[in-house]
């Protein structure tokens, strides 16, 4: 084969490539799937504490939708997993999240991993249904089932940063011994470098 038919066939690859790429991304299905990426990338990460606790919090409020009507005093939710808020609007209970913020009507939840608890703030949903772990620093002080009590642990190491433990001041980090911040101006930098070092390993 001559480059010339080489350069031919690799071109009409790519052409069809493109137009596939373009048809795929054309339809309804793709369109929502890329919506909802587009939706959990705009969402905060809740894995990630910050140095100081005057950081930014991650969003724990549950999101308002606009409901045509309110809840009528003691008739059921429309759905499983819901809660009346104070404005007499139904809410996800903790842990789990609007299925479709769009349509009024539709009360389906679904269990969202890393939310925060709405009344217990250092409690973050893990990947079962149901199931609650305390924030990075922290630790239970009760069963965590009937006890949801937890408290700040001086020491622990984060679970997502090696080489970060937890200061004595909660929700406050510091590099592990030997190890000092690459970047100690940035309060949720958790980049380390060994202690003498001048660039990131």
């Amino acid at each position: 084969m001559t480059d010339r038919s080489r350069l031919i066939v690799n071109l009409t690859a790519l052409v069809g490539l493109v137009v596939l790429v373009a048809v795929v991304a054309l339809t309804p299905e793709a369109k929502d799937i890329a919506e909802g990426v587009r939706e959990q990338l705009r969402k905060p990460s809740h894995a990630e504490e910050a140095h100081d606790e005057d950081a930014p919090e991650a969003e724990t409020e549950p999101v308002e939708k606009e409901q045509e009507e309110t809840a009528e005093a003691g008739s059921p939710p429309p759905g499983p997993h819901l809660v009346v808020g104070g404005d007499g609007k139904y809410y996800p209970e903790s842990g789990y999240a609007w299925a479709n913020n769009d349509d009024p009507n539709d009360y389906t939840v679904v269990w969202v991993p890393g939310l925060k608890h709405q009344e217990h703030p250092h409690l973050i949903a893990t990947e079962k249904e149901g199931g609650w772990r305390p924030s990075p620093g922290f630790d239970w002080t009760g069963d965590g089932v009937n006890d949801m009590r937890v408290e700040w642990k001086p020491g622990t190491r984060h679970p997502d940063h090696e080489h970060v433990i937890a200061a004595e001041e909660e929700e406050r980090w510091l590099p592990a011994p030997g190890y000092t911040w690459v970047n100690s101006e940035a309060l949720e930098d958790f980049r380390v470098i060994p202690a003498g070092s001048t660039t990131p390993p």
